[in-house]
């Protein structure tokens, strides 16, 4: 048996392909998918706050604004990661 010559491939499409067959999966794919969206949406709206906030000249929302603006982002990166993991595990 000769461990040197054997190569190991590894193709994360055909991972994903193999862990997305099942039914269930494709249903916490689709609720996943979902709240990607949702995520990604209210982050969108973000910038039109701080025009507001930032015309306003209010320094106490905009610290809570911040705040809003960085868990979603931190929501955002935990929940596409988790689509990866959740779905080859």
């Amino acid at each position: 048996m000769d461990i040197k010559n054997r190569t190991v491939s590894f193709s994360t499409h055909s991972l994903l392909e193999h862990c997305v067959n099942s039914s269930t999966m494709r249903f916490h794919n689709a609720t996943f998918y979902v709240t990607v969206q949702f995520v990604i949406y209210a982050a969108g709206l973000v910038p039109s706050y701080f025009f507001e906030v930032l015309g306003a000249k209010d320094f106490v929302v905009f610290k809570k604004l911040a705040v809003y603006a960085i868990l979603l982002i931190v929501l955002n990166a935990v929940v596409s990661t988790s689509i990866v993991f959740i779905l080859c595990v």
